[in-house]
């Protein structure tokens, strides 16, 4: 099936909150900048084939309270693909810096999931004078055991003998496939959710910035022996039946980050922010208000 062009995405998927902002290396980068405007600042960063989106539900449950930024990541959404083809955590982390710098925030809550977290990760390390905490879902980033390198980064691209063509023709079910499987109960997974996954992910150009990105991924260094480098507080939100990023890896991650919390949700997938939005939130507004907001790191 063809590609479908800007123009539609954009009637389809922007709002009143949508802003283009123009970036060095990118055509526009999609951005909201939502909620409360004096409150402090969370930066979102969503997963993979994901979009900005995914964090509209916490933008209902915590915009009294924080200023909220989201953002597609190149190759995704409706920012769509740069021009060097450079889907990096390192140039991701580059976008990001691109879009707090234009936004004059310098400093705030960094949140990621899945692709995000690893994201969130390499900006942390790389400007820890920014970054006053992390919240971090089903992060990627760590070296994977040999049995889960087939179930990372959109199941529907490892399947093998598919990756070239799906770049052409990409079948409907095997989208919904992969959102069921990220979600892990079909209760949270209905048609709207889908044709969103589906419509995003056939905007021009974004088919082939999933599978370079994925090229590219192999030869990234994980970051298993930086993340105890991680100065700013932390808090690890976990599926627990999460088949894509484990929960293993959370508590990998937990032992690695000196200041840090793990907090696991039974009978959750990869995605639980949009799972239990209510919950999730609640849990992540509590470790902000008492291990951040209530130091003195978030006025210095």
């Amino acid at each position: 099936m063809p590609d479908k062009p800007r123009s539609e995405i954009i009637a389809k998927y922007a709002n009143d909150a949508s802003i283009f902002l123009p970036l060095s290396n990118y055509r526009m980068a999609h951005v909201r900048d939502q909620g409360n405007q004096d409150g402090p600042v969370m930066v979102l960063i969503h997963g993979d084939n994901g979009s900005l989106h995914s964090w509209e539900p916490w933008v209902a449950e915590l915009g009294d309270r924080y200023r909220m930024i989201t953002m597609d990541l190149p190759g995704h959404g409706i920012t769509g693909p740069v021009p060097d083809e450079n889907y990096s955590r390192q140039a991701m982390s580059r976008f990001v810096q691109e879009v707090t710098s234009q936004l004059k925030i310098d400093k705030f809550i960094l949140i990621g999931i899945s692709l995000g977290g690893s994201v969130a990760l390499q900006y942390a390390l790389e400007h820890r004078e920014q970054v006053r905490g992390l919240v971090l879902i089903g992060a990627s980033g760590l070296k994977r055991d040999e049995a889960d390198k087939n179930k990372g980064f959109l199941k529907l691209a490892n399947w093998p003998g598919v990756s070239r063509l799906m770049r052409y023709i990409t079948p409907y079910g095997i989208v919904e496939e992969s959102v069921l499987a990220a979600y892990g109960t079909p209760v949270a997974v209905n048609k709207k959710l889908v044709d969103r996954y589906y419509d995003l992910l056939l905007h021009v150009g974004n088919r082939e910035a999933v599978f370079k990105q994925l090229e590219q991924r192999t030869q990234e260094d994980p970051l298993d022996i930086f993340i105890g480098g991680i100065i700013a507080p932390t808090l690890l939100l976990w599926g627990e039946e999460d088949i894509l990023v484990p929960l293993k890896y959370g508590r990998r991650m937990r032992a690695h980050i000196p200041a840090s919390e793990l907090i696991s949700y039974p009978g959750m997938g990869h995605v639980p922010v949009e799972i239990s939005p209510k919950l999730t939130a609640l849990h992540a507004d509590q470790f902000i208000r008492r291990e951040i907001l209530n130091t003195e790191s978030w006025t210095q």
